[in-house]
């Protein structure tokens, strides 16, 4: 197998790895804006920090040190009257949140649990991060594209 015929295959990989993250960030997106479209919005305070182990294992298999990071309890009062506690599927440290923070939430109005922190990545994250990873791959596969043209047997 030649050098040039390498890159292309991977090229090809990188490439449908790319259309595929880009069509699930399609359809976080169409959701996210459905969500967006069907929500309403209401203030909340966050009552508690929930903690949390995030642990990785590095190339050799061996564990890397783990970190701590924190997500948002929070509870609002729905326009009826319904008070609702959720948590935050966002969590990061140092955390983004304070307890005691005033934060807006948007939710659904026919299913309250479905909550969500009302900024960009309690509402965007998905989309932010499969796009990202889209593009990367896009990226990628254009530069192996270029090495699969430039060592192609002429």
């Amino acid at each position: 197998m030649s050098i040039g015929r390498g890159f292309r295959i991977v090229a090809v990989i990188l490439g449908a790895l790319a259309i595929v993250l880009g069509v699930v960030c399609g359809v976080v997106v169409f959701r996210t804006r459905a969500f967006l479209a069907d929500s309403s919005i209401a203030s909340g305070q966050v009552i508690q920090l929930v903690s949390r182990q995030s642990c990785t294992q590095d190339d050799d298999d061996r564990d890397r040190p783990c970190t701590t990071v924190y997500s948002p309890r929070v509870r609002f009062t729905t326009a009826d009257g319904q008070e609702i506690v959720f948590l935050s599927g966002t969590a990061s440290s140092p955390p983004s949140h304070e307890v005691g923070d005033r934060v807006d939430v948007r939710y659904r109005s026919n299913d309250p649990t479905d909550a969500r922190i009302d900024s960009v990545t309690g509402v965007w994250l998905g989309a932010i991060v499969t796009g990202g990873i889209a593009l990367l791959f896009a990226a990628l596969c254009g530069v192996w594209t270029i090495l699969a043209v430039r060592f192609r047997k002429d």
